[in-house]
């Protein structure tokens, strides 16, 4: 938990840490931040991977 002043540093921090990041639930933020809307972080569409890795195109492709 972090409180910000302005959205500008809340935006940069959040880009900084991309990758340490699994997901953000929170009302829209802007474009340029993917969130996850209030009650829907354990309802995951079928787009949505772990990790951003399609589980089932790595597992097709592992002996690649």
């Amino acid at each position: 938990h972090e409180r910000y002043k302005k959205l500008d540093s809340l935006t940069e921090d959040l880009k900084n840490k991309e990758n340490q990041i699994q997901c953000i639930v929170s009302n829209p933020i802007n474009s340029d931040i993917k969130n996850i809307n209030f009650g829907e972080a354990q309802s995951p569409k079928l787009w949505d991977y772990a990790d951003g890795i399609d589980t089932i195109d790595w597992l097709n492709n592992i002996n690649s």
